[in-house]
């Protein structure tokens, strides 16, 4: 029986938070089980519609990414010594029996990121990234924000600065969300669930959350003590910086992202730098270094592919990678936005 792609999305919202949560406690990273669970429903949209449902959709998302989680350490294994962990982790075929007494992986989340054996600056900065995110932009629903969330990961940002105001990173990160919260009475308008930065009405931005930001950026600056909240931040001023999309100052921002990938050289930062890449070096450039990441799980390199393949004129490929944007996200208005987008290309010559 084959299954729909909206069956597949529902399932995808159900079983995301349990599925990341589980593999967290199997892998102790974050980072790897987002992105492998990410990419086992990527192998479920493509699988799903000819085989149909299996018994238990939710088992095998979080087997598949766990395998393909397994896959990634072991081709790693020369770079960062992991061959032994994964190792050890393959033939394993459920996950480690739960120990302690939080049973609920989703509430085992939440303990992680508060661990005693992280430092107390790194505790918190990962709570409030993971509360301010899921504000931003929610991971399901129709809504594209929750600002109860935005708000509370920004009261909380301002009360560690008070009790930490010689951390750098602390301020650094205060400075990030409230300038990144600034913009967000224009990320969407009337008939708009979604407005992407070039598009938004900039009057519209919250010029006390600005001006409170930058000030943290130059306070920061003048430390001399540069670490990546602290930089995104300086890329979040130089954008509030900008009268209109068409004066944004993208040298000094694709300078900064040089500096970010030097102290966090992820795939993430480097697809983020490539958007900068394209209003300095064009489109074609961004393209071949968007091609060179390994992000096939992530529906932001499909939708930047997209975008890129659009300016090119490649109507068709664009129109693949919006689909394949459009698979990997279950926020609606983000499904409605890449829609839209597709539909509005040019018919291929």
């Amino acid at each position: 029986m084959s299954v729909s792609p909206d069956e597949i999305a529902g399932h995808f919202r159900r079983e995301y938070g349990r599925c990341v949560a589980t593999l967290i406690r199997f892998f102790d990273d974050i980072d790897i089980a987002e992105e492998a669970v990410q990419e086992a429903f990527a192998v479920a949209v493509s699988r799903w519609p000819e085989t149909g449902l299996p018994p238990n959709p939710g088992a095998w998302i979080t087997t598949t990414a766990r395998n393909r989680a397994i896959d990634h350490l072991r081709r790693e294994a020369s770079r960062h010594d992991r061959h032994a962990r994964a190792a050890l982790l393959y033939g394993q075929d459920d996950p480690p029996e739960q120990a302690g007494p939080v049973t609920d992986d989703r509430l085992r989340l939440i303990f992680t990121c508060c661990h005693p054996a992280l430092a107390r600056t790194a505790q918190v900065a990962l709570t409030l990234r993971l509360v301010f995110n899921e504000g931003h932009t929610a991971t399901d629903g129709d809504a594209l924000l929750r600002l109860n969330l935005c708000d509370e990961a920004v009261r909380l940002a301002r009360v560690l600065a008070e009790l930490m105001p010689d951390e750098p990173e602390v301020l650094g990160l205060l400075a990030l969300l409230l300038l990144t919260h600034s913009r967000t009475p224009a990320r969407t308008a009337p008939g708009q669930p979604l407005v992407l930065l070039p598009d938004q009405d900039r009057s519209r931005w919250d010029r006390a959350l600005i001006e409170e930001g930058q000030a943290l950026v130059r306070r920061r600056l003048r430390r001399n003590q540069p670490g990546p909240y602290q930089i995104q931040a300086a890329i979040a001023a130089v954008h509030s910086d900008a009268p209109t999309a068409a004066q944004t100052d993208w040298r000094q921002i694709l300078a900064l992202y040089k500096q970010l990938t030097a102290c966090a050289p992820t795939a993430v930062v480097a697809l983020n730098r490539a958007v900068a890449l394209a209003e300095v070096d064009g489109a074609e450039a961004a393209l071949a270094a968007t091609d060179r990441l390994d992000l096939g799980s992530y529906y932001l390199f499909h939708a930047t592919r997209a975008s890129l393949l659009r300016r090119l004129g490649r109507s068709a490929e664009a129109a693949r990678a919006y689909e394949a944007a459009r698979a990997l996200t279950t926020n609606e208005a983000e499904r409605a936005f890449l829609e839209r987008q597709r539909n509005a290309l040019p018919s291929p010559r």
